[in-house]
C-alpha cells in the first residue's frame, strides 16, 4: 500500500470559495418533549444545539402541530447522554396554535 499518493475519486473539480459564503444545514432528529405550554417546550435531545439555535419542531400533539423554535435554555438532562433544551415558540400558524390550545386543555382536564 503506498501511503505517499492517494487516488483521485472525484468527478468535478474543486474550486475555494470566497471568505463569507455560509448555507444552512438542516439536520432532522427525534427529540423527547419533557414538558410543553403556550409559550415554548423543554425537551430532551442527544444532539447538542447552541443557545440562539432557531428551528421547526414537528409532532401530531393535538392535531398537526409544527412551530418555529429558538433554543434559549440548555441543560443536562435525567436521561443519560441527553441535553435538555428549553425553547420558545417564535412562529405558529394558526392550525398549530388550535393543535397546541386543544392538547393544553385535554392536559389540564
Amino acid at each position: 500500500m503506498d501511503h505517499g499518493q492517494s487516488v483521485e475519486r472525484r468527478l468535478q473539480p474543486r474550486w475555494r470559495t470566497p471568505d463569507g459564503v455560509y448555507c444552512q444545514l438542516h439536520v432532522r432528529t427525534r427529540v423527547r418533549v419533557i414538558d410543553i405550554s403556550g409559550s415554548g417546550v423543554l425537551f430532551g435531545t442527544d444532539v447538542p444545539l447552541p443557545i440562539g439555535t432557531d428551528a421547526r419542531l414537528r409532532s401530531t400533539i393535538g392535531g398537526t402541530f409544527a412551530p418555529a423554535i429558538e433554543v434559549r435554555r440548555v441543560a443536562p438532562s435525567s436521561a443519560s447522554r441527553e441535553s435538555a433544551l428549553g425553547a420558545i415558540f417564535t412562529a405558529m400558524d394558526d392550525h398549530s396554535r388550535r393543535s397546541l390550545e386543544n392538547f393544553l386543555k385535554l392536559a389540564s382536564a
